[in-house]
């Protein structure tokens, strides 16, 4: 009898070995040290926020999904200037944070000389000093980036200083990028952002690679948004698509 249970947890073991671990379907949900399940849309938009707006549509594509069966479609027509989905919870002050996930952009989009936002960090109201979403400043994201002419602009934005492009990489569109984010979350110059695109760093005057600047603008932390957020003046209608996305904390 225990013979054959020790022959039984033999086999299963040897099977469990031989599993391929990274099966496409499962590859996010299944990863132990990422925050926030469901990041390959596997679930379609189960656990995200969606921010509907006019002439907004966010889909579930099973066309060339950078893994698994799924990935995420959000779309604008010719009235719509902002279509996003969001995370909380997942920028909070004083964590270092590493967040990968993958974007393609539609063969079919229309290049214009304007802003394109397709992913940013984006500060929260101060609800201890009474500050809500009708009343707080309006301000650019604190990170984000953005799409021009098969470029990806990767722009911070300081209260004392301005909007300053942090760098760029070259992109082609119908094509899955990979893009990489690490960042400590500090109201202070301690904070930073470190930026990858397809494995290749964004290069700093410092080797550590790290863009130094107050990442925050309270103690409430940022949101995480994908999506479309563009010039109110363009009128095209456009597609970006979504995949993997992982939230992992670096212990510090």
């Amino acid at each position: 009898m225990i013979k054959n249970l020790l022959l039984i947890l033999v086999v299963l073991f040897i099977i469990s070995s031989c599993t391929d671990k990274k099966n496409p379907a499962n590859s996010i949900v299944n990863e132990s040290n990422n925050l926030f399940p469901n990041g390959n849309f596997e679930d379609d938009y189960y656990g995200w926020y969606v921010d509907y707006n006019t002439d907004a549509y966010f889909d579930i594509s099973m066309i060339e999904p950078q893994e698994g069966i799924k990935c995420a479609k959000i779309s604008l027509g010719s009235d719509g200037k902002r279509a996003e989905i969001l995370r909380d919870n997942c920028a909070e002050e004083g964590t270092e944070m590493r967040y990968v996930f993958y974007v393609k952009i539609d063969s079919n989009y229309t290049d214009r000389n304007a802003s394109q936002i397709i992913q940013q960090f984006h500060y929260k109201p101060d609800i201890f000093s009474g500050e809500t979403w009708a009343t707080i400043e309006e301000l650019p994201p604190v990170v984000r980036t953005e799409y021009r002419y098969n470029k990806l602009n990767v722009i911070a934005y300081q209260d004392a200083t301005g909007e300053e492009i942090l760098g760029a990489f070259s992109i082609s569109k119908n094509e899955w990028i990979k893009i990489e984010y690490q960042c400590y979350w500090s109201q202070q110059t301690d904070g930073f952002v470190k930026v990858s695109v397809n494995d290749q760093s964004l290069e700093t005057s410092n080797d550590s690679n790290k863009f130094y600047l107050k990442t925050l603008r309270n103690s409430i932390g940022n949101l995480f948004q994908f999506g479309l957020d563009r010039d109110q003046d363009i009128k095209d209608s456009v597609a970006v698509y979504f995949d993997d996305f992982t939230v992992t904390m670096i212990e510090q």
